[in-house]
């Protein structure tokens, strides 16, 4: 199987199927476009991937956008659906970052509304020498809910220092490069193209009791 991705297999018995083997005559007279078009028992979301070999096999494979498991057939996939795996991942996350959310507001509730936090380096003991500003966190930021954070972080290009806003939801997770976008999917509930869940969430980085990198350049 191209790249490192795990197969994994779920079966009702000891039998392990076989990726759907198609001969080279049946690939000629395949559509091209019908290949790439991911059939409908599939999940929204789910990617597949259609590999043709050089010996005329079809190989398809269908990954988990949450799991990253990766199966080769339709029962499998349904199986795995009706494990409802996913749905306990994505409950575990949810409390995760609910938890980690609440832990960041709690340990900084001596913190008075409208003040912001900075995060400096630079200077190692020497608290006066510590002069980079690397970034600045409002953990109660205007015309946003309860739980949200909103982050400037610093970042060094050619010609000068450029700050970055990011708007975080401590529900989902999602960071938001704009109020205005975190306004409107607090009022549509869409998510724009442009809104991400980082690897470190907000809450992980700057809870100081935990170790976390902070990646700014």
């Amino acid at each position: 199987m191209p790249g490192d991705k795990p197969v994994i297999e779920i079966s009702d018995d000891n039998r392990v199927e076989e990726p759907t083997m198609v001969n080279e005559k049946d690939a000629e007279e395949e559509d091209i476009e019908a290949l790439a078009q991911a059939p409908g028992w599939l999940p929204d979301g789910w990617i597949m991937e259609v590999y043709h070999e050089e010996d005329g096999t079809i190989r398809r494979y269908y990954t988990s956008p949450v799991s990253d498991c990766t199966f080769t057939t339709e029962k499998e996939v349904l199986d795995y659906l009706f494990s409802e795996e996913d749905e306990r991942i994505l409950e575990s996350k949810e409390e995760e970052r609910a938890a980690a959310g609440s832990t960041l507001h709690e340990t900084h509730q001596w913190l008075p509304k409208g003040w912001v936090m900075e995060i400096r380096a630079g200077g190692g003991e020497k608290m006066d020498k510590m002069y980079k500003v690397l970034a600045k966190v409002d953990l109660n930021p205007k015309k946003l809910p309860d739980g949200w954070v909103k982050e400037e972080v610093f970042r060094n290009t050619k010609e000068r220092v450029r700050g970055d806003l990011n708007y975080t939801d401590p529900t989902t997770g999602y960071t938001f490069r704009s109020l205005k976008s975190a306004l409107s999917y607090l009022k549509t509930g869409e998510i724009p193209n442009r809104a991400t869940i980082p690897k470190t969430s907000v809450h992980d980085l700057y809870s100081f009791d935990k170790s976390a990198d902070l990646d700014y350049v």
